[in-house]
């Protein structure tokens, strides 16, 4: 259970970081123009939501913005598992009849969630390699990210591979050694039962 835990700290905490950096970059930008949350009223983007002005006009961010696919991550987090795998879905079913970069994004960000069942690497690194092409591809921040969390994720996946690797050397040493142990119990019993001066 420790393992596990120091595996899922060692694997996502540097992409977390990076990612909340970009988010309290984000809630002072909001501060200093006035730009309420981009979600509220407990509706999801993936429902529509528009973030508001302290006036309550509507804000209307264009869709590659790097900073509402940040606050979007910073949201997502505070969701349930349910509400995470719903919103997992809806995005999905959305991303495939249009194909929007900003639901792009966001699937990543949920694929790469630890412990979720919806949690999916691969999917996560699919998405983003068909993201460095078209309109993110001529956006230098979209595409920076793109590579950046193409990266990250590279660097997850071979750690879990390296840990892989280690546990099942570590399982492979435990049992030789227990069939040593029992060799040498066999051995100690066959030496008890020899009789004297044999």
């Amino acid at each position: 259970m420790k393992l596990r835990y120091i595996t899922t700290l060692l694997l996502v905490g540097p992409l977390l970081g990076l990612l909340l950096a970009g988010c309290a970059e984000l809630e002072q930008l909001a501060r200093s123009t006035g730009v309420k949350p981009p979600v509220e009223g407990g509706k999801t983007p993936a429902q529509g939501n528009k973030p508001k002005t302290s006036k309550g006009e509507a804000v209307s961010f264009p869709a590659g913005d790097i900073d509402q696919i940040m606050a979007y991550f910073h949201y997502v987090q505070g969701l349930s598992t349910a509400e995470q795998k719903r919103e997992f879905a809806q995005l999905k079913t959305n991303f495939e009849k249009h194909g929007d970069n900003f639901d792009r994004f966001r699937l990543v960000f949920l694929s790469v969630l630890p412990g979720k069942p919806f949690s999916d690497r691969d999917y996560a690194l699919k998405l983003l390699q068909g993201s460095l092409h078209g309109e993110v591809a001529a956006d230098e921040g979209l595409k920076g990210l793109a590579v950046l969390l193409t990266l990250l994720i590279g660097q997850q996946q071979d750690l879990q591979h390296a840990l892989t690797v280690e546990k099942d050397r570590a399982e492979t040493l435990a049992r030789q050694l227990k069939e040593l142990k029992d060799i040498e119990k066999i051995l100690s019993e066959r030496e008890k039962q020899r009789p004297p001066g044999k």
